[in-house]
């Protein structure tokens, strides 16, 4: 099996824990916002951090991809139920790395040891690769968990226009594209075995 292949395995496989919070990655629309309420409703943690940005939002502004803004995340949050005090929305970032580097930074200054990162399934290894390497590079200790919306293989997911399969392949590339921002594939794989025993 190919390392990027085991490590997306593993990714969609991890069971989530007691955390400080549920980060929303922006993107496909509600898609991951469903899980993210999901192990809210379940007392994963007590808040949620929604992170992206309304400057690339909209038709056209992306390339395949049409995207809500952040005060529409969080409204879907609020009408189901979520406590005002509970959602922290983080608007500046926009890029993944940049996603990372303001949760973890929020996480530091608030002495917060574990989040549950959110993304899809094709983006997901990306993501955690990001939130990984910068963690290192911060010198935060916590711990990265990965949760997804697990969008199946043959659909498109919410506001996009190809498979999350296509996507999935895009990602990859891009993992090795922005490669001085993205943790190594086998980084990851080694970060989930030691993670398992604690």
């Amino acid at each position: 099996m190919e390392a990027a292949d085991q490590l997306q395995e593993m990714l969609e496989n991890e069971a989530p824990s007691r955390s400080d919070a549920i980060v929303w990655l922006q993107g496909d629309q509600y898609d991951r916002g469903k899980k993210v309420f999901e192990l809210y409703q379940e007392k994963f943690a007590p808040r949620i951090i929604i992170t992206g940005n309304d400057e690339l939002i909209g038709q056209g502004k992306r390339f395949e991809e049409s995207n809500i803004s952040l005060n529409a995340m969080r409204s879907w949050l609020l009408a189901r139920g979520v406590a005002p005090p509970d959602i922290t929305v983080d608007a500046d970032p926009l890029n993944t790395r940049e996603q990372a580097e303001h949760v973890i930074q929020l996480a530091k200054k608030n002495d917060w040891r574990q989040l549950i990162l959110v993304g899809s399934i094709y983006y997901q290894m990306r993501a955690f690769l990001t939130f990984l390497k910068y963690a290192k590079e911060s010198d935060w200790t916590g711990r990265i968990l990965n949760q997804m919306a697990k969008i199946k293989w043959d659909d498109v997911p919410s506001g996009r226009q190809q498979t999350a399969r296509t996507y999935f392949l895009v990602d990859k590339k891009k993992i090795e594209q922005y490669r001085a921002h993205v943790a190594p594939v086998a980084e990851g794989i080694a970060y989930l075995k030691s993670r398992r025993s604690i």
